[in-house]
């Protein structure tokens, strides 16, 4: 049964989690305006993200999947499209 307690709890792994991507990327960004994307990105998942399956990757899988959106987001043009990352469950 998942209580407000146990869903306190994944928030704040989740949250450390992301902080662990951050600084994983932080090694190995290829400009201080990559590093500022990327850390921008990680605050709106950090502020706005339910953690629900996220919570359940590892910080170097999180790293890769945040990293993915972002490359979708910089070549989107004109009209929206919509694309799947694969997490852990088929039906998300």
């Amino acid at each position: 049964m998942n209580t407000s307690a146990d869903q306190q709890e994944a928030v704040k792994q989740f949250r450390t989690k992301l902080l662990q991507a951050q600084k994983l990327f932080s090694e190995e960004a290829n400009s201080d305006a990559e590093f500022k994307q990327f850390s921008t990105f990680i605050d709106l998942l950090h502020n706005n993200a339910v953690p629900a399956d996220l919570a359940a990757l590892k910080p170097t899988e999180l790293k890769t999947l945040c990293l993915q959106i972002l490359e979708r987001i910089k070549q989107r043009r004109g009209a929206l499209d919509v694309h799947f990352f694969p997490i852990n469950r088929q039906d998300q």
